[in-house]
């Protein structure tokens, strides 16, 4: 037994060694990838502008040394600014290092508190199972000795009886042995139940080690680039400083464009004070998540201590409940007995009264003060962690979003006023206009560069996600499936061993007259004292639903971890990118400002024609502007559309575990119940079988009878399996059409997303082209270089083809209104029809399923009442009334069982109906419509595109085919066209990249769609097998509780038993009536 035992220790810390084992790898395996590939696109990207850098300083500071435009002042200080910026340079790197240390040094204290806790918790476990495997060995050794000698030295027993009592003391030790080794289970199960505390309780620390390793990563970048931005302005305001200094001070500039520059240089000052504001809520919002992070770990380390609790405490209740069983028993043999003196038994009860009272006022008090505690616990962890995050992230998202919508505004209108400027003047030499073109596509590249980086990140990110809720899923799964197993073993064995035990004693009772009234009389309420194991049942089944609330909350948690971890990457993705962008267009703005001022080369006409540029580029960067904020809005649903279908996949996963655990609770009790009737009908049988009270014929007609149950029960049952196949397949249908319907769901989404890509690029193409055709226009009533007859005909031409696009429109939208009706009405009756089709259909399959179980119902029942009547005529035993009752409680019985099958099938009908009529209409309205749609836009923009090019074509062949123009500008406007084309060229690659983004983000949802189904139709398919379960146990509890009330009847209408036979049936059946009430209430 010591052997044994010492094998399971030795098992249980291999496992739990392994388990820990493998949990701090994939924990640190995770974290390093993450980690690596971070520090990758990083590295890569400050690698690349590096060396953009470099390059754009090295050929300022050439072009400085070189040209003599500049004053010998200006050059000297540009060349100190130049070695500055290589100076910080150096500074950052240094930084980087720093927190590389940092960073080693983070986790190499992270593995080693990991050690010592699972070091620590092994050693206080084994201490423990130790120290409780003495106590309960000395105690059963004790208690077996005094039993052996108190049965060895008296002689109040006969020669027969002592050496019974010996044999049934060496048959109870070798049961204790075979107990051991094969129903060891509730040792088992609660060492199991210490392990995945540890193991919740290690994932516990895990995460938090993980978010404060995070949170200090974090807290170390942002104080990094808070430094680097504090440089970054000191140095652009001294260099703002200096332009306004300078602007004052020169006469170069009219006065309209010095007021404008001084407006300007107090709206940045504006800006900067704004910012610093926005700093101190960061500061005060980080030091509020640092106490609730305190709070939270206070708290969980709370949660543990309290767990491990309620374990110890469920363990000496077992323990307690145990040694009562055996005091009671003690209890009632000292007051049956006469062999201790009168003042003995008096002090022993008194002493057994007292140790009951103290143990339940010190259960009751502990009971209570753990209940509160749990329910404030619980209420406070929830809203506090909701609290939290909710705020935090709603104020970073509103300060991050304003912040950088301004600075892209400003920036973005001066860099390409600036650009414009560049393209439209003549004033720069060749080589200067080349190179500054140059740098604006190389720019553009490396924005391109920039997003495919952004897709590859966020490609990581959703299979760590995956992976991540994969890994989690299993290892629920996994311990789940244990948890099953053991206790359906320890169930099984209690069962069997409960079973041998009391059919022992009941034969030996039955047999024997050896006991006395009050021996018998004691064995009676043993009896009874075995059926209040029920209770304990109950207390099972409580632990159970604990079990079940602490699993959903920690799915609850990691839910909101996972979604907060993918939120905080992308904002500091985006934050990157920003901060990226908004220091090379402020390099590119200082330095093109700074070569503006210095020179005096603009005549008047051209500062006038670029600000007039300028005005109309800040007219289109508001369409622009429009333009995005309508496909962010896009992205914000699409998000919210995710979030909402992975919050309705943890529900169902949630619901689908809680009522499967009901299923098991539903079917154990109701295993218990029929295995309890089966022993009482085979006790009425085997007493039929032993008596001499009956006559033959009456003892052979009741064994024939008990026979012919037998077999209609067997029949009754294969008929019912049968039934449930049938049933089975035909709920199937419905799930293969929802498959079907979720596939035109996904075709459909994928089709609006296609066309509302087409919708945007063709309308994008229009405004393009509108707007060269307006300045085409404007040129021709600002130039004198053609006629008055050849303008005024230009004019006529382009009045005439607005009015003639005016009337097209309103033609094709009453065309519109006019196929869209027609559509919809016959959508309307083709839904009519196959509704009434469908609900016809399955409204015919139940009538014949109804029909055909309702006729072997009445068959059944049929040959039932026929051998009943029979047996009531041929004998005399029961009088007239008794046989009109039995028959009208089986008439009463037949009629609720016929309108509890039909309420059961009309509900279905409608379920199943009004889901079909749901999905089907809404997937023909959605077709149709955007089929509708589609033709009438495509049809729409063909025409506008044709009549565009017409136009366009027309206004160049004739550029090409006059002499009005010059050749230079001739030579300017072709190439005018020809950028405009590789313009387009450019924007419909990054319309298909934005495509292909949209196509996976449609997949990933699909795939979301595909899983949510697959738990619908299980939840559906386990729900049916629940009903029909619930409903074949519900009529063996019927029948059986008819053959005992049948069998109470007979035996209080009939005259051949004895008055004390009589008298105790009748008790037997009220007590096990009484323990069916209370078992089912409980």
């Amino acid at each position: 037994m010591l052997e044994e035992r010492a094998k399971e220790q030795a098992l249980v810390q291999v496992e739990e060694e392994s388990f820990l084992k493998e949990a701090a790898e994939t924990t640190n395996k995770r974290n390093l990838e993450a980690l690596h590939l971070r520090i990758e696109i990083d590295f890569q990207r400050h690698e690349d502008d590096l060396q953009r850098l470099e390059k754009d300083l090295s050929r300022l500071k050439s072009f400085a040394q070189t040209t003599d435009l500049f004053p010998e002042g200006v050059v000297a200080r540009m060349l100190h600014d130049f070695d500055r910026l290589e100076d910080s340079d150096e500074e950052r790197a240094k930084e980087q290092t720093l927190v590389q240390v940092e960073e080693e040094s983070f986790l190499k204290e992270a593995a080693e508190t990991t050690n010592k806790r699972n070091l620590e918790a092994l050693h206080l476990r084994i201490e423990i199972d130790f120290q409780r495997h003495e106590d309960d060995l000395q105690r059963l050794e004790k208690d077996l000795s005094r039993l052996k000698l108190f049965a060895g030295l008296t002689d109040l027993f006969p020669e027969g009886v002592v050496a019974r009592m010996v044999h049934d003391f060496d048959r109870l030790e070798d049961s204790d042995v075979r107990q051991h080794n094969t129903g060891g289970g509730e040792e088992r199960a609660k060492e199991q139940a210490l392990v995945q505390v540890e193991e919740e309780s290690f994932l516990k620390e895990a995460a938090e080690t993980t978010n404060k390793r995070n949170l200090e990563a974090l807290r170390l970048r942002i104080e990094i680039d808070f430094q680097r931005h504090e440089d970054d302005l000191q140095r652009l305001e001294k260099d703002l400083s200096r332009l306004k200094s300078f602007a004052q001070t020169t006469d170069l500039f009219p006065e309209g464009d010095v007021a404008r520059m001084l407006h300007d240089f107090d709206r940045l000052e504006d800006s900067d004070e704004e910012r610093a504001k926005e700093q101190a809520l960061v500061q005060v919002e980080e030091e509020s998540f640092l106490k609730e992070a305190a709070e939270t770990t206070n708290k969980r380390n709370l949660e543990a201590l309290h767990l491990r609790i309620e374990i110890d405490f469920q363990r000496h209740e077992d323990d307690l409940q145990r040694l009562e069983k055996d005091l009671s028993r003690l209890k009632s043999f000292a007051q049956t007995t006469d062999l201790f003196p009168e003042g003995v038994v008096a002090r022993m009860l008194h002493d057994f009264d007292r140790l009951e009272d103290s143990d339940a006022e010190e259960r009751a008090k502990e009971q209570a003060l753990v209940q509160v505690e749990e329910e404030s616990f619980l209420k406070e962890a929830a809203e506090t962690t909701n609290k939290r995050n909710l705020e935090a992230l709603h104020l970073r998202i509103e300060i991050d979003f304003q912040r950088h919508e301004d600075d892209l505004q400003r920036l973005e209108k001066d860099l390409s006023r600036l650009k414009s400027f560049a393209q439209t003047t003549d004033l720069f030499p060749e080589g200067v206009v080349a190179r500054m073109l140059h740098d604006f596509d190389r720019l553009e590249d490396s924005d391109e560069e920039r997003a495919k980086e952004q897709t590859l990140v966020q490609v990581e990110e959703e299979s760590f996600l995956k992976e991540a809720a994969e890994t989690t899923n299993k290892r629920n799964l996994e311990a789940l499936h244990l948890r099953i197993e053991i206790d359906f073993q320890r169930h099984e064995d209690d069962l069997q061993r409960l079973e041998k035990d009391l059919s022992r004693l009941k034969l030996f009772a039955q047999t024997t007259d050896l006991f006395p009234e009050g021996v018998v009389a004691r064995m009676v309420h043993d009896f009874d004292r075995l059926e209040d194991s029920d209770e304990e049942r109950a207390k099972e089944q409580a632990l159970v639903q604990v079990e079940e609330e602490s699993f959903l909350k920690e799915a609850a948690e990691t839910t909101n971890k996972r979604n907060l971890e993918a939120l905080r990457l992308r904002i500091e993705i985006d934050f990157q990118r920003h901060e990226d962008d908004l220091q090379r267009l402020e390099k590119d703005l200082s330095r093109l400002k700074s070569f503006a001022q210095t020179t005096d080369l603009f005549p008047e006409g051209v500062v006038a024609r670029m600000l007039h540029d300028f005005d109309r580029l800040e007219d289109f960067d508001a369409k622009w502007r429009q333009e995005e904020r309508a496909k962010e809005q896009a992205l914000v649903q699409v998000e919210e559309e995710s979030f909402l279908k992975e919050a309705a996949e943890t529900t169902n996963k949630r619901n689908l575990e809680a009522l499967r655990l009901r299923i098991e609770i539903d079917f154990q009790r109701h295993e218990d119940d029929l295995q309890r009737l089966e022993k009482d009908l085979s006790r009425l049988k085997s007493f039929a079988q032993t008596t001499d009270l009956f006559p033959e014929g009456v003892v052979a007609r009741m064994l024939h009878d008990f026979d012919r149950l037998e077999d209609s029960d067997a029949k009754w049952r294969q008929e019912e399996r049968a039934k449930e196949q049938a049933l089975v397949q035909v709920d199937e249908e419905p799930f293969l059409k929802e498959a079907t319907e979720t596939t035109n769901k996904r075709n459909l989404e994928a089709s609006h997303l296609r066309i509302e890509i087409d919708f945007q690029r063709h309308e994008d193409d229009l405004q393009r082209l509108e707007k060269d055709l307006s300045r085409l226009k404007s040129f021709a009533h600002t130039t004198d270089l053609f006629p008055e007859v050849d303008v005024a005909r230009m004019l006529h031409d382009f009045d005439r083809l607005e009015d003639s696009d005016a009337k097209w429109r309103q033609e094709e939208r009453a065309k519109e209104q006019a196929l869209v009706q027609v559509e919809e009405e016959s959508f309307l009756k083709e839904a009519a029809e196959t509704t009434n089709k469908r609900n016809l259909e399955a409204l015919r399959l139940r009538i014949e399923i109804d029909f055909q179980r309702h006729e072997d119902d009445l068959q059944r029942l049929e040959k039932d009442l026929s051998r009943l009547k029979s047996f009531a005529h041929t004998t005399d035993l029961f009088p007239e009334v008794d046989v009109a009752r039995m028959l009208h409680d089986f008439d009463r019985l037949e009629d609720s069982d016929e309108e509890r099958a039909k309420e059961q099938a009309l509900v279905q009908v409608e379920e199943e109906s009004f889901l079909k009529e749901a999905a089907e209409t809404t997937n023909k309205r959605n077709l149709e419509a955007l089929r509708l749609r589609i033709e009438i836009d495509f049809q729409r923009h063909e025409d506008d595109l044709q009549r565009l090019e017409k136009d366009l074509s027309r206004l160049k062949s004739f550029a090409q085919t006059t002499d009005l123009f010059p050749e230079g500008d001739v030579a300017k406007m072709l190439h005018d066209f020809d950028r405009l084309e590789d313009s387009d060229a450019k924007w419909r690659q990054e319309e298909r990249a934005k495509e292909q983004a949209l196509v996976q983000v449609e997949e990933e949802s699909f795939l979301k769609e595909a899983a949510e189904t697959t738990n619908k139709r299980n939840l559906e398919v386990l729900r049916l097998r629940i009903d029909i379960d619930f409903q074949r146990h519900e009529d063996d509890l019927q029948r059986l509780e008819k053959d005992l009330s049948r069998l109470k009847s007979f035996a209080q209408t009939t005259d051949l038993f004895p008055e004390g036979d009589v008298a105790r049936m009748l008790h037997d059946f009220d007590r096990l009536e009484d323990s069916d009430v209370r078992q089912h209430n409980t």
